[in-house]
């Protein structure tokens, strides 16, 4: 694929889900265990858009705790 083919696609981040527990580290491992496990579902899909995938982020900090998101980039 070209650089041009890629640039002529639009991709937008849709937030599909946060967690907001008592510890950093279990938001994270949430996270990034479901990030895994819908990435692997992504792998099946043939013709794959690697331009498509799930990833965690810091989300807000809320009594010291840090929020984690996970996000799908997805073709729109």
């Amino acid at each position: 694929m070209s650089a041009g083919t890629a640039s002529a696609a639009s991709y937008a981040n849709l937030l599909v889900e946060t967690w907001r527990t008592t510890s950093n580290s279990d938001n994270w491992i949430v996270c990034e265990s479901n990030r895994d496990r819908n990435n692997a579902y992504l792998d099946h899909i043939y013709p794959r858009d690697t331009q498509e995938y799930y990833y965690c982020s810091p989300g807000a900090f809320i009594n010291g705790v840090q929020a984690v998101n996970l996000w799908f980039r997805h073709r729109v």
